[in-house]
């Protein structure tokens, strides 16, 4: 059967498809209930014009697999072809779900925002479809389409005769290429057979008021404007007009038709006055955007830099809208005159290229954006409001490197040296939230969202749902400069039982419930009676998810969402109640002295700020170092973080585990931490005698997972912390101090003694 169905794949590949061959065969092979045979029947059909035949394939391989692909693609291009190019987009993105980079998804969705009018959207999708395969005929088609429809004929025209080198036969291209060799622009219609009337339509705008309605939907009227809009009257009749017409582009629905006359016609009445009145900077805003929206850049550009030459620019007596799009919801943090300034350079410094970005009087106007509250930021570039990003999405697409590692916590500084707006640091956390949902195990993004979160002030209205039982142990822990942070990651506290003892709490978190882990709490909940507490977090989770562990539990706290190892253990110690705190693996099973050992040799030395224990597997002969470094208690840094034991005031006085830090090295990072209160190195130990059953590794995908995301913490620790790895080289190794050990902190090798 697999011979048979790589033979129909390729008979549908050929060009043109043979589709009747094809299906001759996928027919024989319907009986055999085949996801891949569906697929391909489905493939037929819409080929051979059969859409509802497409359909019942389609959906009958989705039943085999949810997440089958071609499938999907199918359902997108059946809908595509009956004109529902709501469903289609909706189909396409399921695709994408399930197979994100690939280049035919993108081109596809691109398509359907061609045919919707967004050919801004389009055309960056028809690029981000090229580079993920330069190949991809369907992407250089796309974006010959756009630029076509931009009037850019020749270029249309070269791209076109590409297309036709590798595909002769592609017919659409032939048609292009006679209209774009005539010049003549394609209708959005060519492509779009038959309108969705039902899903999309025209908002229902009044015609007097749509510039009204708009300026009433953006934040910086009110600054600018402080009698309100109402107060200009139809003195100016061309001009209100031309801002009606520009307003009611941006209040419609994508798709609808006449944009590109309300666009010429608002141009036009925009030029009469420029030619009849005395420039202003509201005419000068609204034809520079006028002129964009054209695609007419270089007479923007005269514009914009013309009234970047005028000294003043108080002079605000009409109604107008930026000369950028993106700048409409902007907000005015410093003043209207400031806000003004910023949203001309911004729009003039878009127009430019890269080698007239260098000449020094543009870098001088660049350079006034930097740090400036009303201004975009970009992270390390070319400050720019196309697109108002502070981290180009292509920015987290590379392997961290040192030198990267180095600039981003140089930026993570600023953040934390409050050189930012906290506009900004919202931007970064929404722009980190973005990549975290793509790539939640992205150690960078993480790193910086922490910081950007730690960066608001507690006392500000930015810190959304606030939660009092929250608030009073921030306060408690003197940790108040951290409200933002937890804030946005805590969602409940439950108080199941009232603890038998308030002289340890163990604290467990899991994002993922684990078999082991009632066994665990069992024995924990045994060692911990009459004298503590189990603290549990859920990191994330529904709460069906741990129902087993409660019975054990006497605190319960809940995140959001996975906020991490270190971040988690932090929230659930923020309620803790004992005067030690011992952090415990959910999938270990902890020895019958695992709680004792620690406590005695706390109580016994008095000064302890934390203790280490030990980690072993079912075959020892396969533990790293790590796991158990003697079987004398001696001075150690805590490497072992699921079986560390601390003093709860020492802990909090450090700021507890490196919120910032997602995976990796958060042990040897508090280490280091704690020796600014607690110098003397002797008072961080290791205790032979608390065992904790630990597998390290579970298998080799998750070895080679763990040593990749320890690599990349490491690199931003060593660089936020640059004495960090002197500070814990040498390690006491006995309390009298004669020898010392030096410590590989990256677990690679073993110990030796100097």
């Amino acid at each position: 059967m697999k011979n048979e169905i790589v033979q129909a794949q390729r008979l549908l590949a050929a060009n043109p498809p043979k589709s009747e061959e094809a299906f001759k065969i996928l027919k024989g092979l319907e009986s055999t209930n085949n996801k891949e045979v569906y697929g391909l029947l489905a493939e037929v059909y819409i080929l051979l014009e059969d859409l509802e035949q497409a359909l019942v394939y389609a959906k009958s391989a989705l039943s085999l697999d949810e997440e089958f692909v071609p499938a999907w693609m199918s359902l997108g291009a059946v809908s595509r072809k009956k004109g529902e190019v709501n469903r289609a987009l909706k189909f396409y993105s399921k695709a994408n779900q399930f197979d994100t980079g690939n280049a035919e998804i993108a081109a596809a969705i691109a398509d359907i925002y061609f045919l919707v009018g967004n050919t801004s959207g389009a055309e960056s999708l028809y690029k981000t479809a090229r580079n993920l395969d330069s190949n991809s005929i369907n992407a250089a088609f796309g974006l010959a389409k756009v630029l076509n429809y931009y009037g850019a004929f020749d270029e249309a025209v070269i791209r076109l005769n590409e297309i036709l080198e590798k595909d002769g036969e592609h017919q659409e291209a032939k048609e292009l290429l006679e209209k774009s060799v005539r010049g003549e622009k394609i209708s959005i219609s060519l492509f779009n057979q038959k309108n969705e009337k039902t899903e999309i339509n025209d908002n229902e705008t009044n015609e007097v008021d749509a510039w009204k309605l708009y300026l009433s939907k953006l934040p910086w009227p009110s600054k600018l404007f402080e009698e309100g809009v109402d107060v200009f009257e139809q003195s100016n009749a061309n001009y209100l007009h031309a801002l009606r017409y520009l307003s009611k582009i941006e209040l419609q629905s994508p798709g609808v038709s006449g944009k590109q006359e309300l666009l010429s016609e608002s141009l036009e009445l925009l030029l009469d006055c420029f030619e009849k009145n005395e420039p202003s900077t509201p005419l000068y805003f609204l034809l520079s955007r006028a002129l964009i929206l054209a695609e007419k850049k270089e007479e923007a550009k005269f514009i914009l830099q013309t009234l970047l030459k005028v000294p003043s620019f108080d002079r605000i007596d009409l109604p107008f809208l930026p000369p950028l799009s993106s700048q409409d919801h902007t907000e005015v943090i410093q003043d209207p005159g400031n806000w003004i300034l910023v949203r001309m350079i911004e729009a003039y410094l878009s127009l430019l290229s890269e080698e007239e970005i260098e000449d020094p009087a543009n870098k001088k106007l660049a350079a006034h954006l930097l740090d400036n509250p009303d201004a975009f930021v970009r992270f390390g570039g070319r400050v720019t409001p196309k697109p108002p990003r502070i981290f180009p999405y292509d920015f987290w697409d590379a392997y961290p490197t040192l030198e990267k590692a180095q600039k981003i916590t140089a930026f993570t500084r600023r953040i934390s040296n409050q050189e930012f707006h906290e506009r900004v640091l919202l931007q970064i956390i929404e722009e980190t939230a973005q990549r975290l949902d793509e790539a939640p195990t992205d150690n960078v993004a993480f790193f910086v969202q922490v910081h950007a979160l730690l960066g608001l002030n507690p006392e500000n209205g930015a810190i959304p749902g606030t939660s009092k039982e929250l608030d009073a142990v921030l306060i408690q822990r003197d940790w108040w400069g951290k409200r933002g942070l937890y804030n946005y990651w805590f969602e409940k506290i439950e108080n199941l039982k009232t603890p038998s003892g308030s002289e340890v709490t163990a604290v467990v978190i899991a994002n993922k419930f684990k078999q082991k882990s009632v066994e665990n709490l069992k024995r924990l909940s045994g060692q911990l009676d009459g004298i503590g507490e189990i603290l549990f977090v859920n990191n994330g989770q529904e709460d069906q998810e741990f129902k087993q562990l409660l019975p054990y539990v006497d605190t319960y706290v809940k995140a959001n969402g996975n906020a991490g190892a270190y971040l988690a253990r932090n929230l659930g110690a923020l309620f803790a109640k004992g005067k030690y705190l011992v952090f415990v693996d959910d999938d270990g099973i902890p020895d019958e002295s695992f709680i004792n050992a620690h406590l005695k040799e706390h109580k016994q030395r008095g000064n302890i700020v934390v203790s280490r224990g030990v980690y072993y597997s079912d075959d020892v002969t396969e533990d790293p170092w790590h796991y158990n470094i003697g079987n004398k208690v001696k001075p150690a840094i805590t490497i072992l973080e699921g079986n560390a034991f601390y003093n709860a005031d020492a802990f909090y006085r450090a700021g507890g585990w490196g919120d910032y830090i997602l995976f990796g090295y958060g042990g040897t990072e508090l280490s280091y931490r704690l020796l600014e209160f607690y110098p003397d190195k002797k008072r961080q130990i290791f205790v032979p005698g608390s065992r904790l059953n630990h597998q390290y590794f579970r298998g080799d995908g998750h070895k080679s997972g763990k040593k990749i995301k320890q690599k990349v913490s490491k690199m931003l620790l060593d660089c936020l912390h640059p004495d960090l790895e002197k500070e814990v080289r040498d390690w006491p190794s006995s309390f009298d101090g004669e020898e010392s050990i030096y410590i590989n902190y990256s677990w690679e090798e073993s110990i030796t003694t100097k």
